[in-house]
């Protein structure tokens, strides 16, 4: 059953379930249904023994634009700016005012919008956050509202009790930052901010020090992160909350705070953190930029420079460098095997495995029990092997890697793979059993005729971002001009999930093109008199549209050239009178050049003076009947006729009564 809603937009991994929201606005979701989290109005799991097709779509009752997965439930921003929540609600945290799970007996089409935009706030929902039973929003203006379990502080409010459990998060107002905020992420039980001003807030859960503001002490309002060490005078781009750590990337380097109990924060120490520390760069690191971050269960690793790091925990080998001991500093993977002479551009790091992308080819080490490294074996390897290419991946390029708790996917010439544990069909193959080589992602039904541009991995599931080419422009029409039309149409309101990279209009008859990133282009060439029509495809990286449904009839002809001329009504006998306030400019642009004739023509009847900036005026001493014309005049263009203007007084002496 090919997927006829359209291709996907955005995606959302969660605990144990994944959702996709299609260009349509419909959504679809599989994994673990505990709870409700699939909002399918029953506890079943979905895509374990079948394609997640086959359920159809959620029944959310409106278009959906963004979604976010947490570890028991799921939240949408509706097309209207709303949100609608389902899955667990135990501690409130789908926002409804009581602790019922939706999505068992009931689905989120019945329950309708979650009542959680604060006092106050006016604009839409633009972003999700939500965490093990806490739900977080971010409005257009940046102001920030939590809900959900409130026994650590996580709902930034001053208080620890639940909300959204016995009363509407409506009721409350936004959390007080004190500037609009841009991102926000959540992690177990703690919520961190990314303030416009690059400044981190974070409140919640502190018990390793992961608020980082130099406290263990958990925190019911939002706290700076520290910036008198590490952080000082540095601009951060990201922030990224762990279960009980968090970690930014700012000007190239990585900082991290939080639990440290594995040296996952790299900073030479098994200490935890209670403010940010810069990860070690006095060894591997040294000069090196980072431009990737992973973290994972008790290890973290980086791709800096195209090389490879890593530094914590090492007992199945996943930090990569022939060894299995632990590291409290970056240390580089070994480069003696598949990464000899190789590049680095994508790391992923899994519970106990890393996976990395050099130069179009899949590399992992660590723990291997379940085949997650790829290499036909479920031996570990300390060292870097490279994922086996005798199959589904022969003459691919991988461009992009991620890892789960135990398997592996990449995405390769917009196909996905997967191997490892597939004991809940993580790798996507309709199947649920272990695979210790890469095999191709099932495209007989939801990824039909899509192109892959982005994998993930949650602990026991996968999702990708697919794409496809776009659809046709719209709207096609065309502007005659001399031996030339400028053609106009609107952009496809679905761009197959990748951006429109150009356009390229056709003439019929005679197949002249032009191609443009715009939304409009000139098509020369073509013969006055003459009727065309004109038809657009649009381009990505995926591939063409169809042709566009061809534009109205359109002939090329010379325009014609005209002006707005005011002019008073009559002249003075006796006196002077403006007959032009400026310059005259036609629709071509041009400036017209101005003449006036006096009759009879003697300078003791009239005067006629032209300014520079075009004004004419005329001064007469009423000494005769005259006759007064004036005449605009400009050439004609490639593109228009030439403009003749003429207007005429009689000036004479008024008639006394």
């Amino acid at each position: 059953d090919v997927l006829t809603g359209g291709p996907v937009a955005s995606l959302s991994a969660g605990g144990n379930h994944t959702c996709v929201r299609l260009d349509t606005g419909a959504l679809r979701c599989w994994g673990a249904g505990f709870a409700g989290a699939l909002g399918y109005g029953n506890p079943d799991n979905v895509g374990d023994d079948e394609h997640p097709v086959r359920v159809g779509e959620v029944p959310v009752g409106v278009d959906v634009v963004a979604v976010a997965a947490g570890i028991g439930h799921t939240c949408v921003i509706t097309a209207a700016g709303a949100v609608r929540c389902w899955g667990a609600g135990g501690s409130g945290q789908l926002g409804y005012g009581d602790t019922d799970s939706v999505g068992l007996a009931t689905t989120p089409d019945v329950i309708g919008d979650a009542p959680i935009t604060p006092v106050g706030v006016d604009g839409d929902v633009a972003a999700l956050a939500l965490g093990q039973s806490i739900s977080c929003a971010l409005f257009e203006a940046g102001e920030v509202s939590c809900w959900g379990a409130g026994f650590t502080g996580a709902l930034g409010r001053g208080e620890t009790r639940d909300i959204g459990d016995d009363e509407l998060p409506s009721s409350l107002p936004p959390i007080e930052l004190p500037e609009a905020a841009i991102a926000i992420t959540a992690g177990a039980s703690h919520v961190c901010a990314l303030l416009a001003s690059r400044q981190a807030y974070c409140w919640g859960d502190s018990t390793f020090g992961q608020l980082g503001n130099n406290s263990t002490t958990d925190s019911k309002v939002p706290v700076a992160v520290n910036t008198t060490g590490a952080l000082s005078g540095k601009t951060v781009s990201a922030i990224s909350a762990g279960r009980h750590h968090t970690c930014t990337v700012a000007d190239g380097q990585a900082y991290c705070w939080g639990y440290n109990g594995g040296g996952e924060l790299g900073n030479n120490s098994t200490t935890d953190s209670k403010v940010p520390v810069a990860v070690n760069t006095a060894g591997a690191l040294a000069g090196k930029t980072v431009i990737e971050i992973t973290a994972g269960y008790f290890h973290t690793c980086v791709a800096a420079s195209g090389q490879a790091y890593c530094w914590g925990y090492n007992g199945s080998g996943q930090l990569g460098d022939n060894s299995i001991t632990n590291s409290t500093v970056p240390v580089a993977v070994n480069t003696t095997g598949p990464l000899a002479g190789r590049t680095v551009t994508a790391i992923a790091a899994g519970y106990v495995h890393t996976c990395v992308v050099a130069e179009g080819r899949a590399s992992c080490w660590g723990e291997n029990t379940f085949g997650q490294l790829g290499n036909n074996s479920i031996t570990n390897s300390t060292v870097p092997v490279a994922a086996s290419t005798a199959g589904p991946l022969a003459g691919r390029t991988v461009g992009a890697i991620t890892a789960g708790a135990y398997h592996t996917c990449a995405a390769a010439d917009g196909r996905a793979f997967c191997w490892g544990a597939n004991g809940f069909g993580q790798l996507g193959n309709n199947a649920t059993a272990n695979s210790y080589v890469p095999v191709a992602v099932d495209t007989t039904a939801l990824l039909n005729g899509q192109t892959v541009t982005a994998i993930t991995a949650g602990g026991y599931h996968s999702a990708v971002l697919a794409a496809a080419p776009p659809q046709p422009p719209t709207a096609v029409n065309g502007a005659p001009g001399n031996t030339q039309v400028t053609v106009a149409w609107t952009a496809p309101a679905d761009d197959g999930g990748s951006p429109v990279i150009d356009y390229t209009v056709t003439t019929i008859p005679g197949g002249t093109t032009c191609t443009t990133s715009s939304t409009s282009c000139v098509v020369p060439g073509l013969t006055n008199g003459t009727a065309y029509t004109f038809t657009v495809i649009a381009r990505n990286a995926i591939g063409t549209s169809a042709p566009s449904t061809p534009s109205g009839p359109v002939t090329p002809a010379k325009q014609k050239q005209t002006a707005s001329v005011k002019v008073p009504k009559r002249i003075k006998y006796k006196g002077k009178t403006v007959l032009l306030k400026k310059a005259v400019r036609t629709n071509a642009g041009q400036k017209a050049k101005s003449k006036v004739t006096v009759k009879p023509k003697k300078k003791k009847y009239a005067k006629v003076t032209t300014t520079k900036k075009g004004k004419v005026s005329i001064k007469t001493f009423g000494e005769k009947k005259l006759k007064v014309t004036l005449k605009l005049t400009a050439p004609a263009t490639s593109q228009y006729t030439a403009y003749s203007y003429t207007k005429k007084w009689t000036v004479k002496k008024k008639k006394r009564s």
